[in-house]
């Protein structure tokens, strides 16, 4: 593996970073592709492919590189001050879908459960009904 880029061995499953981040993969043919993260399969296939991915490396991005220096040589600087801010923007939208979609999935279960108790009270009437009739020795 390239020395210069630190590589994180990848054994499949689900995307290990942003879809959006760009990355460096290495495919178990050998060969090395840069691209976001959402266009590739993270999976491996069980016939160990070829195309699997082995390793990858999250690339920074130029305009990132260019703030982490800036944030080493002039911490005071206004776009340093601007890019942080842009960060916290992105890090609070990001919590806020996942918060809402943990509000959507509670609810879906909410539902789940209350459609799972009617059928169970149904049950529970449908049970006393026959042992009723079965005490009266009807045919049921």
């Amino acid at each position: 593996m390239d020395k210069s880029v630190e590589f994180h061995p990848w054994s499949g499953g689900r995307c290990p970073v942003s879809r959006e981040a760009k990355v460096c993969v290495l495919l178990r043919c050998g060969e090395k592709d840069t691209c976001k993260a959402k266009i590739l399969r993270w999976s491996q296939s069980p016939s160990y492919a070829d195309g699997d991915i082995v390793a990858y490396s999250i690339v920074a991005d130029e305009e990132f590189k260019r703030y982490k220096d800036l944030m080493l040589t002039d911490p005071t600087n206004k776009e340093v001050d601007n890019w942080c801010i842009m960060a916290e923007q992105t890090i609070d939208s990001y919590a806020k879908k996942l918060k809402d979609s943990s509000s959507e999935k509670i609810k879906f279960l909410e539902e789940e459960i209350r459609i799972k108790q009617k059928r169970i009270n149904y049950l529970e009437k449908d049970c006393e009904g026959l042992k009723r009739a079965m005490t009266r020795g009807l045919d049921v």
